[in-house]
């Protein structure tokens, strides 16, 4: 199992109880915020799936099930889910790529929209509910117009008076520790499938951080050293890495296919 990133946001991890009566050892191993982790990444494969843990101080073996885990750890740093009519569309800004590349690159932050309605194309106009230093020419309620293109909706016009303009580039890009690149082929059409994501995202479905420094690259190295540790994770021989998240705390496991659909290239070749 390797590690990237702090998570929990400076508070003491939750240990799981042991289950066994007259038992009162706690799992020290398997704090509750990684257990549910640990349970969201196998029900992906394994619909049902409920943890089974060994205690150290009985000896015995406890199940747990998601709702009894997500029980022990406190409202606050729970996964949220977001409003029905909120969702993230993503900011692109296009950066320069050598002449042969037959590829185009986007620099890319997310934003937060609450959808007002959409047109039978599948374009939509909402108001925007978070800032972003890419577009820091929009505020919070800005009026935005965007659509979807391939798995991701993208914003992209800010609407005055009844006119959308394109959202307006930055003098100076500013660095930031979320961002993600964006790769397309220079002969798809706008909008086609073709748009993929070198990055992932927390599992917190409310939160905003992108993993920017893991790439299937960065995957491949950090996790083909850890493929003979899983058994107390259960992932069998499958190399994982853990995730934590610097913003909400949330912990996510993931494998080789959590890129399925993902940018696998080497971006070494990109310039910002």
């Amino acid at each position: 199992m390797v590690d990237q990133n702090k998570g929990d946001q400076g508070k003491q991890p939750v240990p799981l109880p042991c289950k066994t009566p007259g038992c009162h050892s706690t799992l020290n191993r398997m704090p509750a915020h990684l257990a549910r982790a640990v349970i969201e990444y196998q029900s992906q494969y394994r619909p049902g799936y409920q943890l089974r843990s060994l205690c150290e101080g009985c000896g015995q073996t406890s199940n747990y099930a998601y709702d009894e885990v997500m029980s022990l750890i406190s409202p606050e740093q729970r996964p949220k889910p977001l409003q029905h009519d909120h969702f993230w569309a993503y900011i692109l800004i296009e950066f320069k790529t050598s002449l042969s590349s037959e590829q185009r690159t986007y620099l890319s932050d997310r934003v937060l929209v609450q959808r007002l309605y959409a047109e039978p194309d599948k374009s939509w106009y909402g108001l925007l509910k978070s800032t972003s230093p890419y577009a820091p020419s929009l505020k919070n309620d800005s009026y935005v117009k965007g659509r979807p293109w391939g798995n991701y909706e993208i914003c992209q016009f800010v609407v005055e008076n009844g006119n959308p303009t394109i959202i307006e580039r930055p003098p100076v890009i500013a660095r930031t520790s979320s961002y993600a690149i964006f790769v397309n082929s220079k002969n798809a059409d706008n909008g086609s499938e073709e748009l993929l994501c070198a990055h992932i995202s927390c599992s917190n479905p409310s939160c905003p951080c992108i993993y920017s420094t893991i790439t299937y690259e960065k995957f491949k190295k950090l996790a083909a050293p850890a493929s003979a540790t899983q058994q107390y994770y259960d992932t069998g021989t499958m190399p994982v890495v853990t995730l934590h998240c610097e913003v909400c705390g949330t912990s996510r496991i993931i494998d080789e296919r959590a890129f399925n659909g993902l940018f696998r290239g080497d971006l070494s070749r990109f310039k910002k």
